[in-house]
């Protein structure tokens, strides 16, 4: 496969360069859209252990008191 457009022809959907050109760019853009589609996602919400959750309890009802 070519790398360099020869120039001396026009452009064409066919080529090979342009065809290379493209795929990187969408490879490419698609990379950044998936580390920023991580990025901006809103944090899961964590399940805190069963032991963990009666402390936390424990601690809320001792403090009311």
């Amino acid at each position: 496969m070519k790398t360099r457009c020869c120039r001396s022809t026009p452009r064409c959907a066919s080529c090979p360069v342009r065809a290379a050109a493209v795929g990187h760019r969408q490879a490419v853009g698609d990379e950044h859209a998936a580390l920023l589609s991580q990025i901006f996602a809103a944090p899961r919400a964590r399940v805190l252990p069963p032991s963990v959750a009666r402390a936390l309890a424990q601690l809320e009802l001792a403090r009311t008191r």
